[in-house]
């Protein structure tokens, strides 16, 4: 049995022994070790998921879209096992591959926050707010930001904002 049995038949993904082309093979991989990572992730096994996002990161063809997300699957499971500057470094990497992901911003924003770097925390959500304006968490997380560095107008209309994209 593979080891990886558990997981759903994901489109084209063959039977044991009847592998696809090594390309799709790869990326194949790296989306089951995706997968894997964010359920370890939900069941808070974060070495284990930490594993899984290395492993899919080693074997997902270098221009595959998916490397960000595993880039930053690996930097949330570094946050939750304390180690922040690492999961920095996967949100910069996973930044670099694709600059215009909203979850890849607030993560880093949350971990900077963590470090007590607000001013580069609100950066953070400013960048993830220019890329999807409509997500309201972002609206309220920038406010509550805003609120701790004292700026607290700023910080009020923000506030406004979330609320009236549903996330109040």
């Amino acid at each position: 049995m593979s080891k990886h049995s558990w997981l759903p038949r994901l489109p084209g993904r063959k039977p044991e022994g009847q592998g696809p082309a090594p390309a799709q093979s790869a990326l194949t991989g790296a989306l089951e070790c995706a997968v894997e990572g964010t359920f370890l992730m939900v069941l808070a096994r974060h070495e284990e998921a930490l594993a899984c996002y290395e492993r899919g990161l080693e074997i997902a063809p270098r221009d595959s879209v998916l490397r960000w997300a595993l880039w930053h699957g690996k930097g949330v499971a570094l946050h939750k096992l304390g180690r922040l500057e690492e999961a920095l470094a996967c949100y910069d990497r996973g930044l670099e591959i694709d600059p215009h992901q909203s979850e890849l911003w607030d993560a880093k924003a949350v971990a900077l926050k963590a470090l007590g770097r607000y001013e580069e925390e609100l950066a953070c959500y400013d960048r993830g707010l220019e890329i999807d304006p409509h997500r309201s968490d972002l609206w309220k997380y920038k406010g509550s930001a805003l609120k701790a560095l004292g700026k607290t107008q700023e910080a009020e209309a923000c506030l406004r904002r979330a609320g009236e994209l549903g996330g109040g």
